[in-house]
């Protein structure tokens, strides 16, 4: 007689790992996804091999390409349980566009207050010397602005979801 021992195995592995941007935008063409399994297992990062240690960490490099891109974690194990795990994430290389209207740059003006408007090209943050506009659906921003006697330097800051920034100084 002879003896068969098998381990009966339903249980797909757990997958945990971090890498990847904050609300699924970034700047960085390049990222790094680290994480570990749950147990024993083949892992593919978008179809490619990835290595795993014998502690069950794991460390990859993924390049994306402009706009948006699907990173996937496949891990295997022995008895051929899977676990699939994706995210979405757009790279977006280019800052945001600032355009403005209400003040004459480099100009004269004898009004202490006024209103600068204008345009961001994409949802972004946006601040005026420091402090946050609100941007419309639309896109569209305005702020009141109090000008004192002499130079005054005016500075526009959007930031969109990726992170890239533009700034625009108006000197009156």
């Amino acid at each position: 007689r002879q003896s068969i021992s098998v381990t009966l195995d339903t249980q797909p592995p757990g997958i945990s790992w971090a890498g990847v941007p904050h609300k699924g935008w970034t700047n960085k063409v390049e990222n790094v996804i680290t994480g570990k399994v749950s147990e024993i297992a083949t892992l593919t990062l978008n179809g490619a091999n990835v290595p795993v240690s014998d502690d069950l960490k794991f460390s990859a490099a993924v390049k994306l390409t402009e706009g948006p891109n699907e990173i996937v974690l496949v891990a295997m194990d022995r008895a051929g349980n899977e676990t699939r795990q994706s995210i979405s994430v757009t790279l977006d290389t280019q800052p945001p566009g600032i355009s403005w209207a209400g003040l004459p740059d480099k100009g004269w003006t004898n009004k202490v207050e006024n209103i600068i408007t204008g345009t961001v090209t994409e949802i972004a943050s946006l601040t005026l010397n420091g402090a946050s506009v609100l941007i419309g659906d639309d896109l569209k921003f305005s702020a009141a602005v109090k000008l004192t006697e002499g130079p005054n330097e005016l500075v526009l800051v959007a930031m969109d979801r990726a992170g890239n920034e533009s700034k625009q100084v108006i000197n009156v």
